[in-house]
C-alpha cells in the first residue's frame, strides 16, 4: 500500500533532505523510524531536496507499508520516535502510482528577514542590517522571474541537472508582524510607510515558536495575479496578500481564508512598523519575507536570488541589471511546440530512486516545460549574480499536487 506523509522539519541539524553518506538527513531520521516501527527497511522518497540547514513546513514524502495502517496511531508513534525537530502532520493513503517527486506541479519558497536585532525571530530569520534598503527596487526587480526563464546565473556550481529552465509564477517581498511580537503587543499604530499590513497568528505544526506561520500559510484566493502559459499548460494561481487582510485568528488551520483587517483599539489598524521608542515615532517595516513559487527549483536558486536581490535594494545592482542575469529560456535548449514530450529530462530537486517505487519518468505536466539537453554544458555563470543568504533563514512552504 502506497501512503502519503505531510511532515515539518527544523533543517538546523539536518545535511538537508537527501540521505547522506556520512553526515544527518531528514530522509534517513524518517526512514530508520518507519523502520522500527514496521520492522523492516521502509525507503521514502521526498517532493525534492532542501539544502543544508534549511527548513520545510507540509513537506510530502511517500513510502511503501502493509496496508490498514491506522493513520493517527501510527502517525503518534511515527512522532514518538522522531527528533523534536521533525514533526509527521499526516499520513493517508495514496494512490498506488502516487510520486512526492514527480506528481508536485508547483513548489513554494519563503525566505525571512529582520532589519533589527530580535532574538525571537533569529532561529529561521536572517537579521539583514544594511541600511536603507528599496524594497520597491527589489520587488521591481523581483518581477523579471516571471515567466520561464534559465536560471543558471543562480545555480550551484557543479550541479548534476541537465537543464536549467524553471517556470517561476510568482515572486515578490512583503512585510510582516511576527506572531510574538503581534500577541505581546510590539506592533505599532498604522503608518503612511506601511499601511494596514497583516498580522500573524499562530498557525499549523511549526517547529518553532511559529513566529513565521502566517507567511508560510496559504494566500488569500483573490483574483488570479497572472496565468503562466509560457511552455506549460495553462495554470492559475492565487494573487499575492494584499495589506488590507487579515489572516485566520490564532489556532485556525493553515489554509482558512482572510478576513477583513480588524481595527485595533482606537479604529487604527496594525502595521510591521515597529515604534521608536525614543521619540515615539513609526519607522520602516522591520520584518519582511521573500515568497517565490515555480514548477522546479535548482540547487541554491532561492538564496541567489536573495542575495543578488538585496544587492539591488543596497543600490549595488540596477534593476536592469539584475533582469540580465535572467536569460532567456532558448539559449538553454528550450524546444520548439513541436518538440515530443519524451524529450523531457528530470528535475534537478530530485531524491533518488528507490527499490520500492517506480521510477516514474517525468512529464512537460509535472516537471514543467520537456527540454532537451545540450550537447555542450554552459560555462558556470553563477559568478555573475550576487553571493547566496544564509539558509536558517529558508522555508520550503508549499508544495502543490
Amino acid at each position: 500500500m502506497r501512503y502519503s506523509i505531510k511532515l515539518s522539519y527544523a533543517g538546523s541539524g539536518f545535511r538537508g533532505w537527501q540521505r547522506q553518506p556520512s553526515d544527518p538527513s531528514v530522509q534517513q531520521c524518517l526512514e530508520e523510524a518507519l523502520g522500527r516501527l514496521l520492522g523492516t527497511e521502509t525507503p521514502v522518497i521526498g517532493a525534492g531536496r532542501t539544502d543544508t540547514g534549511v527548513n520545510a513546513i507540509g513537506y510530502v514524502a511517500c513510502f511503501d507499508g502493509p496496508a490498514g495502517l491506522a493513520a493517527e496511531d501510527f502517525r503518534y508513534k511515527l512522532n514518538a520516535i522522531l527528533p523534536h525537530t521533525v514533526v509527521v502532520n499526516s499520513i493517508s493513503e495514496a494512490a498506488p502510482d502516487f510520486h512526492a517527486r514527480f506528481d508536485a506541479v508547483r513548489r513554494e519558497y519563503t525566505y525571512f528577514l529582520n532589519r533589527s536585532k530580535d532574538p525571537f525571530v533569529e532561529a529561521f530569520s536572517w537579521q539583514c542590517g544594511y541600511p536603507g534598503l528599496d524594497f520597491d527596487a527589489m520587488n521591481r526587480a523581483a518581477a523579471a522571474l516571471v515567466g520561464t526563464h534559465d536560471f543558471s546565473c543562480f545555480e550551484k556550481v557543479g550541479a548534476d541537472n541537465k537543464t536549467s529552465v524553471c517556470t517561476v509564477f510568482e515572486a515578490f517581498w512583503q512585510p510582516y508582524i511576527p506572531s510574538l511580537t503581534a500577541i505581546c503587543g510590539g506592533a505599532a499604530p498604522k503608518s503612511p510607510a506601511a499601511p494596514g499590513l497583516p498580522t500573524s497568528p499562530l498557525c499549523g505544526s511549526v517547529p518553532s515558536s511559529a513566529v513565521h506561520a502566517e507567511a508560510c500559510s496559504e494566500m488569500p484566493g483573490q483574483p488570479s495575479a497572472r496565468t503562466v502559459s509560457e511552455g506549460v499548460e495553462d495554470r492559475t494561481f492565487p494573487a499575492r496578500a494584499s495589506y488590507g487582510l487579515a489572516m485566520p485568528g490564532p489556532g485556525a488551520p493553515c489554509g482558512t481564508r482572510p478576513g477583513p483587517l480588524p481595527a485595533a483599539e482606537g479604529g487604527k489598524v496594525p502595521s510591521a512598523a515597529m515604534p521608536d521608542q525614543a521619540a515615539g515615532a513609526v519607522s520602516e517595516p522591520q520584518y519582511w519575507y521573500f515568497r517565490i513559487s515555480a514548477d522546479r527549483f535548482l540547487r541554491n536558486m532561492v538564496r541567489a536570488i536573495v542575495g543578488t536581490l538585496i544587492d539591488v535594494g543596497r543600490g549595488k545592482r540596477g534593476i536592469a541589471d539584475f533582469a540580465e542575469l535572467v536569460l532567456p529560456a532558448q539559449d538553454s535548449g528550450i524546444p520548439s511546440p513541436d518538440t515530443p514530450a519524451s524529450a523531457g529530462i528530470p528535475s534537478a530537486d530530485s531524491g533518488e530512486a528507490i527499490p520500492t517505487l517506480r521510477a516514474k519518468a517525468p512529464s512537460a505536466t509535472h516537471e514543467g516545460p520537456a527540454v532537451r539537453a545540450l550537447p555542450v554544458r554552459k560555462p558556470p555563470l553563477r559568478s555573475l549574480a550576487g553571493e547566496s543568504v544564509p539558509g536558517h533563514a529558508l522555508f520550503l512552504s508549499k508544495i502543490e499536487y
